[in-house]
Parts: structure tokens; C-alpha cells; sequence
């Protein structure tokens, strides 16, 4: 859904894996072919695997790029941990 400030929010769903990142990579290149910035609502995200991570670090990479606007918003902490245990600092996740 857009808002006012041309904002599409992605509500993540409970578990971001292998079997979904393509189809939440897909929204987000959705949102960014219309023109709009990302926030990616995490607030329902328990679980992450290795695919999932990967997917947050790469939107993180493109928006720190400048090539589009992404945000993350409400990590958990199940995730977070996931996250510092492979190696990768929540606040890395967290300029997504």
C-alpha cells in the first residue's frame, strides 16, 4: 500500500526463507519499478535462514548504493540474533 510520501509498505511474513525470498524480492522490485521507496515491516518476522539474511543485506547494499530506498523497521530479536550469529551486525540489517 502507498502512502502519501510515494512509501510502499512489504509487511515480511513470520518466516523469511528460502522458499519465499524470491517472492518478497518481487514485491520489492514491484514497488521499485513503480517508483516508490520500500519499508520493509519485520514485526511479524520470527525466523530468518541463511536465504533470508541474504535478501536484507542485499536490499541494505542497493540502498546504501543509492539505487533505490529501502527500510527495515521492527526486527526482532529472534532474527537479530540469527543475524550476529553468521556473522552479520543487526545494524548492518537495520540501514535496510
Amino acid at each position: 500500500m502507498k502512502d502519501d510520501n510515494n512509501l510502499i509498505n512489504i509487511e515480511l511474513p513470520n518466516q523469511l526463507t528460502v522458499g519465499n525470498v524470491q517472492e518478497i524480492k518481487a514485491k520489492v522490485d514491484e514497488a521499485i519499478h513503480a517508483g516508490s521507496a520500500v519499508c520493509l515491516d519485520a514485526k511479524s518476522l520470527e525466523t530468518s535462514d541463511t536465504a533470508g539474511i541474504q535478501l536484507l543485506l542485499a536490499l541494505e547494499k542497493c540502498g546504501r548504493e543509492g539505487s533505490l530506498q529501502v527500510h527495515l523497521t521492527h526486527l526482532q530479536a529472534p532474527v537479530a540474533s540469527y543475524a550476529e550469529a553468521i556473522g552479520i551486525p543487526t545494524e548492518t540489517l537495520s540501514r535496510a
